[in-house]
């Protein structure tokens, strides 16, 4: 089922904001510490290995904001989901 312009509207719009999130995170890194590094367990991964990940889950009234996410390297990421395990 294809879904509405009007919900597929609302998809692209989060998607961009998560975009100017991650980047603006990424920023502040490089601008303090000069690396992008994962907040949980400080590895340096480069930045296509970070993930942008809310505090609080969209699904569960979280907004994707500077304050309500995080930068996760890949595995911390699927460890706070339990995916693959």
């Amino acid at each position: 089922m294809k879904p509405s312009p009007k919900s597929e509207k609302k998809r692209q719009r989060e998607l961009k904001l998560r975009e100017k999130v991650k980047a603006e995170l990424i920023f502040e890194q490089l601008e303090g510490s000069g690396h992008v590094y994962c907040t949980a367990c400080r590895k340096l991964p480069d930045w296509r290995g970070i993930d942008l990940s809310h505090i609080v889950a969209l699904s569960q009234g979280g907004k994707t904001t500077k304050e309500n996410t995080l930068l996760l390297c890949r595995d911390c990421h699927e460890k706070k989901h339990h995916i693959g395990g």
